[in-house]
């Protein structure tokens, strides 16, 4: 997701965080973080919910058909399709990246202070701001594996971010 607006024959990037500008240097930054999740850890995750017996060797199967037809993350297509419960897949997301596991029960009515991120940014990405301890930021994310929303948080607020998985 990237905004372009023509400033006198060239394009600029806008936040997908804030609704500014950002630098030219900053967008040289941004280019390079916007990577699918690693694919073996995508693996791991995968292999992990089939010896706990969380997901079936043949809708595994299944699902990579239908990978190789639409492309994108397994794991996403995984939830999608229902073949894995949202509380399993963050349960083994949690084990095996070593992350907290926390609820959306746990997300705050509203943002803490001095964290202001876009609406539309939080929805697309599933990521929503916890608290602030110690000049970092928890953050409950549905996808930790997802670099480019973790970095826009770390640049958009100029703090530290610690996903929890949700």
């Amino acid at each position: 997701y990237r905004r372009r607006c023509h400033d006198a024959g060239q394009a600029r990037r806008y936040s997908p965080v804030l609704r500014t500008p950002m630098d030219p240097g900053v967008n040289a930054a941004v280019d390079g973080l916007n990577t699918p999740a690693a694919p073996d850890a995508e693996e791991r995750v995968v292999a992990l919910l089939l010896a706990r017996g969380r997901l079936k060797d043949a809708d595994l199967s299944r699902a990579r058909r239908l990978q190789e037809e639409a492309g994108g993350s397994i794991l996403g297509l995984l939830g999608r399709l229902g073949l894995v419960s949202e509380r399993d897949h963050a349960e083994a997301v949690a084990h095996e990246l070593g992350l907290p596991l926390a609820s959306a029960k746990d997300a705050p009515d509203l943002p803490p202070d001095g964290i202001a991120l876009a609406t539309k940014f939080m929805k697309q990405f599933a990521i929503v701001p916890l608290r602030e301890d110690g000049g970092a930021i928890e953050v409950l994310c549905a996808d930790p594996h997802d670099g480019y929303a973790l970095d826009a948080v770390r640049l958009a607020t100029g703090r530290e971010v610690r996903p929890l998985v949700a």
